[in-house]
């Protein structure tokens, strides 16, 4: 028999489960038989999707527990649901008491995490019954047949772990901008990722980029960060300084606003300063006084001295 490959839609919007069936077909017409000879089954799943997270901000999913079905009625008295995940993007964790996802996402990417409840539940099962000894106890006990004695058993009422899982999805936006120095001119383009393409990803609006807090000498145009810092701006992951706002749009048109809070480091000039001291005047036994020095660039024009250099004795 041959094989009949199966894909599921790239655009699903729900898990849904697929049953392959094998029929008989009449010789005669040719037409398919209403009786299956054999079936299988497969479940596509499509993640549920969490809060959208940014790489750098403190991330929060309180919405997990609701995605579960109803407790059983069968929950063992003072017994209380756990919570588990699997997959998690580094720097996040979930409270075992309540499901909420909380940290600081420290990667940008879109992560399938699998979210695991437990709760003990009781049940009625025939257990083998004991002597006071822990021995089993047999319905035939004078059976010489050790093969052919059958275990009494009786019904109790017995606690055991019941476990249900959701199939979650997390997506981590990042920003990136790349640092640069005093003085130099600067260009960068802007683009959002850690979420993937249409249809179960998303795409930026066209246009609805903005930056905001670009140190000085810098501005956002048609998607790119250009000009010159004009002095030294210290940033780094534990303290963002730039922040990149825009909308994405799901596969159904839904219009997501977000933001990313980026770094954008710029360091210091890396332009050589000479300077020059003139000479100082003063008497045997007494502090001689140095005028502060001059300085001339890499090109010897006069220009002005480093920002934060400080003059004192012996420099």
């Amino acid at each position: 028999m041959k094989s009949c490959d199966f894909q599921a839609p790239e655009d699903l919007k729900e898990t849904t489960v697929y049953t392959a069936a094998v029929v008989s077909v009449d010789p005669a017409s040719g037409e398919p038989s209403d009786r299956w000879e054999l079936a299988d089954s497969f479940t596509a799943v499509v993640p549920a999707p969490l809060p959208l997270g940014s790489r750098y901000d403190d991330y929060v999913a309180d919405e997990v527990a609701p995605l579960f079905k109803k407790l059983p009625d069968n929950v063992a008295e003072g017994a209380a649901p756990k919570y588990s995940a699997e997959g998690l993007p580094d720097g996040l964790t979930i409270d075992e008491a309540t499901g909420k996802i909380t940290g600081t996402p420290t990667k940008a990417g879109t992560t399938e995490v699998t979210v695991t409840r437990t709760v003990d539940v009781t049940v009625e099962k025939s257990v083998p019954v004991v002597d006071e000894n822990g021995n089993p106890v047999y319905e035939n006990p004078g059976e010489q047949d050790p093969e052919k004695r059958v275990e009494k058993t009786e019904k109790k009422t017995v606690t055991e772990s019941r476990q249900e899982k959701v199939v979650t999805k997390i997506v981590v936006t990042d920003s990136p901008l790349a640092a640069g120095t005093a003085g130099t001119e600067y260009t960068q383009d802007v683009k959002p990722e850690g979420f993937g393409p249409l249809p179960q990803g998303f795409e930026v609006k066209e246009g609805s980029i903005a930056v905001e807090g670009l140190p000085e000498g810098l501005k956002f145009e048609n998607g790119k960060i250009t000009g010159t810092p004009e002095k030294a701006v210290e940033a780094s992951e534990e303290k963002p300084n730039v922040t990149v706002k825009y909308v994405l749009v799901d596969q159904d048109g839904k219009e997501t606003e977000h933001m990313d809070v980026v770094p954008l480091n710029i360091a210091p000039t890396t332009d050589a300063y000479e300077p020059k001291y003139e000479d100082g005047k003063g008497k045997p036994g007494e502090d001689a006084t140095v005028p502060a020095p001059k300085f001339t660039d890499k090109d010897g024009k006069d220009t002005k001295a480093p920002e934060g250099a400080k003059f004192t004795p012996g420099d």
